[in-house]
């Protein structure tokens, strides 16, 4: 029990911490595929959390959080939880 839940918050918070980094990543990758010839928007990962605070707000920089929550809370919580408890029962 202690073991899905404390690994459900932990993966909770490091999504937390790295959305908006990976935010600006996929912008950043997104802009690369463009096949229009028009200046690049963002310069870098910085530039772009920049640029997204400054036009769209700081919750800009999570956008998507709900499912990438989802996400963590039920494969983190269960591949942590299950390799500690196999882990448990394989040295018995």
């Amino acid at each position: 029990g202690k073991v899905f839940v404390s690994a459900g918050l932990a993966a909770c918070a490091s999504e937390f911490a790295t959305l908006p980094l990976d935010t600006a990543k996929v912008r950043l990758q997104l802009q690369s595929l463009s096949e229009t010839y028009k200046p690049r928007k963002y310069r870098g990962v910085s530039h772009a959390m920049r640029l997204m605070v400054r036009q769209e707000g700081l919750g800009s920089l999570w956008n998507g959080l709900i499912p990438g929550l989802h996400r963590q809370a039920l494969f983190t919580t269960i591949r942590l939880g299950l390799y500690d408890t196999l882990k448990v029962h394989a040295a018995a």
